[in-house]
This record gives structure tokens, C-alpha cells and sequence, in this order.
């Protein structure tokens, strides 16, 4: 579903989706990552096209103020970061994705979200200690490993298995074609043990040394 999304519209979807739940205290289910990414980016090629936006949905504000809260952080977020201007009747839409979406929450949910930004933390100071940063030249690449990333919290936090069995002779593989790249997962695998006791496993070690060695 999202194929045909740009990579900058999914990250700063994504982005925004992480940064309102935690300003508001807002679970929800990890499906609107994809159902509202591809909603907006729907309603931005009507928006550019010239297309008409009707939207005949009711007004929730007043049983839902909170979801409307974070319809105009999203939007107000796409305009800052994309320069992108979505109508009004956008806020309604948006809303009801959040409405639909929402779990119960908790003091838990908090947590899981500080251990998110955490994650990425941890990656992104290891990389930059090896002198890999954000360019113009590899921003598709970078913004990949950090969809990725995105990703990989949600099958922590929902407690999915890994899905790829790997072989030793594919690690070893690997290990000899991108050995830069497997030393910085294999830091990031430490770093990861030692703060956040998390265990990397090797699909994961092997995912992260194909998207570092990207960047390399």
C-alpha cells in the first residue's frame, strides 16, 4: 500500500503519527502508520490535481476534541515539513482515523514510546560516530533504514517473531562482503543489550548491515 508513497511523506507521516500519541497520551493501533499515511498522501494528489474535497463527514469535535486536537498537529506538521497545505475539511478525516484507531492506553504505553525514540537514538549516534550522517545524496537510503526501524518497534512492541531464518553460511557471507557494516550492527547490537535489554536477532543484525551498507 504504501509502494507508491515518497519516502519524505512516509517518514514524516510516520513522524507525526509517533509525536502526537506521546504529546496526547493517545494509543492506537499500529494499522494507522499505513491506513493514514495513504489516506493523506490520497488526499494531497487530489489537493495538487485541483480535484474537488468534499467530505461528508459528521462533526465529532465535541465527543472527540482530543482526536481534532491531533488532526491539527498533523496537519500543522505536513505544512512545516513539507510545506504541504491540506484543506479543512481534512481535520475531519484525520480525526476519525485517530478515532477509529484508538486503544486503551496507559503509563505502559508511555514507556513503550520513550523506548521507541530510544531505538532510534541508539542507531543514529552510532552511525554518526562512524561518520554516517544524513545527506541529500543518501536521504532515500537514510530514511529507509529509519521506515525500517519504525517497523521493527512495531513487531517488538506487539511481540512478533522474526519472520527470515538466516544460515550461518549467510552470515558469514555477510559478515565478509560488509564487514564495516556488520561491526556497527554488532556496536548497536551491544549498545542495544547493555540500555534498553533488547536482543537484536540475527535477521534483524542482517537487515540493519544491508541498510548501513547502503549508506556506506
Amino acid at each position: 500500500m504504501l509502494s507508491n508513497v515518497p519516502l519524505d511523506f512516509v517518514t514524516t507521516s510516520y513522524d507525526l503519527i509517533d509525536q502526537v500519541q506521546a504529546k496526547y497520551h493517545f494509543a492506537a493501533e499500529p494499522y494507522i502508520y499505513v491506513t493514514l499515511t495513504t489516506h493523506l498522501f490520497g488526499a494531497y494528489q487530489r489537493l495538487i490535481n485541483g480535484d474537488d474535497d468534499v467530505n461528508y463527514l459528521p462533526d465529532l469535535s465535541d465527543n472527540y476534541p482530543v482526536a481534532y486536537q491531533i488532526a491539527d498537529d498533523v496537519i500543522k506538521g505536513f505544512r512545516n515539513s513539507l510545506d504541504i497545505s491540506f484543506p479543512e475539511s481534512e481535520h475531519k478525516s484525520i480525526a476519525l482515523h485517530f478515532i477509529n484507531a484508538h486503544t486503551s492506553g496507559s503509563v505502559e504505553e508511555e514507556k513503550s514510546q520513550t523506548g521507541n525514540d530510544e531505538i532510534i537514538k541508539v542507531v543514529q549516534n552510532e552511525l554518526e560516530r562512524n561518520g554516517i550522517y544524513r545527506t541529500q545524496k543518501n536521504a532515500n537510503d537514510y530514511d529507509r533504514l529509519l521506515v525500517h526501524l519504525k517497523y521493527f518497534i512495531n513487531r517488538l512492541n506487539n511481540h512478533e517473531p522474526d519472520s527470515l531464518p538466516i544460515s550461518e553460511g549467510m552470515i558469514g557471507e555477510i559478515e565478509a562482503s560488509y564487514s564495516k557494516a556488520w561491526r556497527i550492527v554488532q556496536r548497536i547490537k551491544e549498545l542495544m543489550q547493555e540500555k534498553l535489554e533488547i536482543k537484536l536477532s540475527l535477521s534483524e543484525q542482517t537487515y540493519l548491515t544491508i541498510h548501513i551498507q547502503r549508506l556506506i
